[in-house]
């Protein structure tokens, strides 16, 4: 549980990220990040990773206390990255990944009378740990980060900053100043539980599902659960890794958070 003194903390912090965010320090250089956002190749390279079953998933999860299937699974594709890092003799002390945050209420409806989609998002920002000791290690640094990525109301504060700022500021400049704060992650990560049934089109049963997110950050982690599989992709601006130098490391990764963490 939570204190009432670390929530303080988690939410004071929030507020001055959401604030100040733009102020913030930038992942280092490595070989997954562009050295300019504002220039991005026109060349995309897709890998997908071999997919892993998701009740073993739910296994890992029941073994650590207060973990989330989320953790897991975030705490599988930091084993991932690391390996990639690991494999090419490349030191890295952070990352971090942008994901979107929907921000419409429940109660609104997804579309407006027009048909037109009512999107309200702003990003969070999660930090992916290059450095533990050991599988279980790691799962409690993520334990820590997305409980405090939960409790954070940067997103909102920085959604509400962005809104006055457009009353105040050419579009341009304000979209200049969102983009250079997004461009401080490394990655695009998004995390999405398709149905937990096989689904038809036409008759005919969907095997696999997938998606790419074209990320102006140059790489995008994409996690989708889909008919009892979990599966990652990855798409790299073609001036980056091969992204199957990352996705080779998935299930490997899995194996060895289950071993870890389950037992053999």
């Amino acid at each position: 549980r939570i204190g009432l003194l670390t929530a303080s903390s988690i939410f004071l912090g929030g507020v001055f990220n959401g604030l100040f965010a733009v102020l913030g320090t930038p992942d280092p250089k490595s070989s997954l990040k562009l050295d300019d956002y504002r220039k991005p190749t026109e060349q995309k390279a897709v890998s997908f990773a071999e997919r892993i079953p998701l009740e073993k998933c739910k296994e890992i999860k029941n073994k650590v206390e207060g973990a989330t299937l989320n953790d897991v699974l975030l705490a599988i594709l930091t084993m991932s990255i690391k390996g990639y890092y690991e494999a090419k003799n490349e030191k890295t002390k952070q990352l971090t990944a942008s994901f979107p945050i929907n921000l419409r209420k429940r109660t609104e409806d997804a579309f407006d009378q027009y048909g037109n989609p009512h999107n309200s998002f702003a990003y969070g920002f999660m930090k992916l740990h290059m450095k533990y000791k050991d599988p279980k290690d790691l799962m409690q640094k993520i334990i820590k980060t997305t409980t405090r990525v939960k409790l954070s109301p940067s997103p909102f504060i920085q959604k509400k900053l962005v809104n006055l700022l457009l009353h105040i500021l050419p579009a341009k400049k304000v979209n200049d100043t969102a983009e250079q704060l997004s461009a401080k992650a490394t990655a695009m990560l998004s995390n999405v539980a398709g149905p937990q049934a096989p689904a038809k089109m036409a008759g005919f049963e969907i095997d696999e599902l997938g998606f790419q997110l074209f990320s102006g950050l140059g790489l995008y982690l994409g996690i989708l659960t889909y008919a009892g599989s979990v599966s990652c992709s990855v798409n790299c601006d073609a001036s980056l890794a091969d992204p199957k130098d990352i996705t080779v490391h998935w299930k490997p990764s899995f194996e060895a958070l289950y071993a870890a963490v389950v037992g053999a």
